[in-house]
């Protein structure tokens, strides 16, 4: 059921993006960390700058310190299909990383398979 805060952060997100990567950005800034780790297969494999992790338990770990666990909120900017995916451009604010980034997600059955984020190019 979606609250009233659910329904407002929602009309930031484009209602055409499939509907596991507005989940993921949802849960993200409602800081629920089950709610995340629910987007991905079970061993997805997300790779954040030089760091790769795979498995729900890497996850979970990427999640308590680089996402959920620092307050991290995601401003969507733009996004695109990319390739067989697809890459979202976002503004990033929280206790952890700031500014800008990509994020490029492979889904697999409607769950993330693989996530690789990066910061934003800036030439």
């Amino acid at each position: 059921m979606q609250t009233d805060d659910t329904i407002e952060m929602s009309k930031n997100i484009p209602a055409d993006l499939p509907n596991v990567i507005r989940n993921f950005v949802l849960r993200t800034n409602a800081g629920d960390s089950a709610g995340v780790l629910e987007c991905f297969t079970s061993d997805a494999i997300l790779s954040d700058g030089d760091q790769k992790y795979q498995g729900r338990a890497e996850l979970a770990a990427w999640d308590r310190n680089d996402n959920v666990g620092v307050q991290s909120q995601l401003t969507i900017t733009t996004w695109a299909v990319f390739f067989r995916g697809y890459r979202i451009a976002v503004k990033v604010a929280g206790n952890g990383f700031t500014g800008t980034g990509e994020m490029n997600f492979q889904l697999l059955d409607g769950k993330i398979a693989l996530l690789s984020i990066s910061e934003a190019n800036v030439n």
